[in-house]
Order: structure tokens, then C-alpha cells, then sequence
């Protein structure tokens, strides 16, 4: 399959020096389809009492916020591989990486505010979950690893869309925890020590009882990009989201994959649920997730 997708030494540039670059219309008609229709179904089973997909990220579970989050439904629904292991996923990741195993996904799906900005979703790093010892975040690699987030709807700042604060304008004042490359070989970025927040730190993003790493000002860059699209960012990019004031639900996925290939026995005795999948050794698609994504 051959798309209108390239991937220049500029993106990767931004990549590496402000954290995070967007690309247009990516995902080809019948992959957005099928992962909103997953997504409306996964939904609609957890509003109604029911559990899907596998039972990560203990604080995020709650639904009574307007925010729903389905971790690891290819798990249950194996068509999810077409979009996760696709041509196009393939191409912006072989463009960084010469290695990448699959290991995390989420829907995350805001349904229209009540009024209390609970659709909000606080500033934090995907790599600085587990710097919060109560946040039972997701397990990342020691290098931070690469996140695909799919726009499944037109994204706006009345829907809540996502925001992202590039590395050029991250908080001087904020104690960090660690700091790393987001790709081996370039400058190191910090990774702040996240905190649960509470009312005076609250701001466009942020509400009471996120995990965050940010609590200033900046409202950050706002994505407002077209079903379809997708934002690729670093674990050590600081991003979160405000609300959804519309009448419709936002849906987008976020999938994550490292900068290498994992080893399945020692995830494994992490406890963490997922089945991990090699995508790219060696710069080259794999045998078995050339099978899984037919």
C-alpha cells in the first residue's frame, strides 16, 4: 500500500528538539471507521456497568466524570491490528526508530461536560506517571517511547482537544525526577516529578485529582486537527486537554510503542495484562505483526 505520507528530516527534527509534530488526514477512511466503531462499542459496554479491554490505570476507571478510557481492547478485538501494526503507523515510526514493539493503547472519550470541567485532563509526561507513587500509571521503557494520538473526530477547543507544550517552553520551576533523550543521541529532557491536583493548582487542564506535572499558565499549543490525523509525540512531552463543552462525544486513541524491542519475560512479571507485539526490528516489519494486522 502506497500513501501520501512523508515523513521529512524536519519532522524528525521537531521531534527531537520540541517533542512532538502533526500529520494531516494519515489514517486511510476504513481504519478511522472501524476504530470509532470499536471505540462507540467499548463505550457503551463500560457506561453500562460492564468491564472491556484490560483493567489498567486504576484512577482513570471511573466514568462518573464525562471520561472514559478503554486500555487494551485489542485484547478482545483483534481487527484493532489493521490501524495499531498499518502501513502508515509503520512509516512514521520507521522514520525514528529502527525498533518498536507495541505495548500500550488507549481510547480516551470525553463526553460532553456537566459543568464541573471534569472532561479536563491534567498536564502530565506518559514517562512520569510512575514518578507518583499512587498513580499506578502505565509501565513505559527505560527510553521514553513514541505515542501515535489519533484524532477519530474534528478536534477543536470546544470539544477539548488535545494541547501540547513544545520542550522549548518547559517550566524552569518544576522539580524533576529524571531526565532522558527522547531519541538515543539528542539533548536530554526533564522529566518532572508528577503530583496529584488539588484546588489551587488547578489550571486549563489540570482539575482535582489528576495526576500533573504542570500547574503555570501556558494554555499550551492547541491541536485542532481533522478526524483522521495524528499527533506524534515523546513520553517527555508535556500534554494534557480541557473540556468537552459540545454535544458530542471526542473520541481519540492514543497508542504507545518503544524505541526497542521489549523483553516479553520480564514484562510479564510486572503483572501488566497486555500481549506485547515486535512491529519493527531491524528497521523491517516483522513476520507476526504482518500476520496480525491481516
Amino acid at each position: 500500500m502506497t500513501l501520501p505520507l512523508k515523513i521529512t528530516a524536519e519532522h524528525c527534527s521537531l521531534f527531537d528538539t520540541q517533542g512532538f509534530f502533526v500529520l494531516e488526514s494519515v489514517i486511510p477512511k476504513d481504519q478511522l471507521e472501524l476504530l470509532r466503531n470499536l471505540s462507540d462499542q467499548a463505550v457503551a459496554v463500560r457506561t453500562g456497568g460492564s468491564t472491556v479491554g484490560t483493567a489498567e490505570g486504576t484512577q482513570l476507571m471511573s466514568t462518573a466524570s464525562g471520561r472514559v478510557f478503554i486500555f487494551g481492547l485489542e485484547t478482545e478485538q483483534p481487527s484493532m491490528y489493521r490501524a495499531l501494526l498499518s502501513d502508515w503507523a509503520l512509516q512514521i515510526l520507521g522514520s525514528l526508530t529502527n525498533n518498536a514493539t507495541l505495548f500500550h493503547t488507549e481510547f480516551v472519550v470525553k463526553a460532553r461536560d456537566q459543568g464541573d470541567e471534569g472532561t479536563r485532563f491534567g498536564w502530565h509526561q506518559d514517562g512520569g506517571y510512575n514518578t507518583e507513587p499512587s498513580a499506578h500509571g502505565a509501565m513505559v521503557p527505560d527510553m521514553p517511547h513514541i505515542s501515535l494520538w489519533c484524532a477519530l473526530d474534528d478536534m477543536s477547543v470546544e470539544n477539548g482537544t488535545l494541547r501540547v507544550i513544545p520542550f522549548e517552553r518547559n517550566p524552569m520551576d518544576h522539580p524533576i525526577a529524571h531526565t532522558a533523550p527522547p531519541r538515543p543521541g539528542v539533548n536530554h529532557q526533564p522529566i518532572y516529578r508528577h503530583q496529584r491536583v488539588t484546588h489551587e493548582k488547578q489550571n486549563i487542564n489540570n482539575h482535582v485529582g489528576d495526576v500533573s506535572a504542570y500547574f503555570g499558565n501556558d494554555p499550551g499549543d492547541v491541536m485542532e486537527i481533522s478526524a483522521g490525523s495524528v499527533v506524534v509525540f515523546s513520553a517527555l512531552t508535556l500534554h494534557g486537554s480541557g473540556t468537552n463543552s459540545t454535544t458530542k462525544p471526542r473520541r481519540a486513541l492514543n497508542i504507545a510503542y518503544s524505541q526497542s524491542t521489549i523483553s516479553h519475560q520480564e514484562y510479564q512479571t510486572t503483572g501488566k495484562p497486555h500481549t506485547l507485539v515486535d512491529f519493527i526490528v531491524g528497521g523491517k516489519l516483522t513476520e507476526n505483526a504482518a500476520a496480525l494486522r491481516t
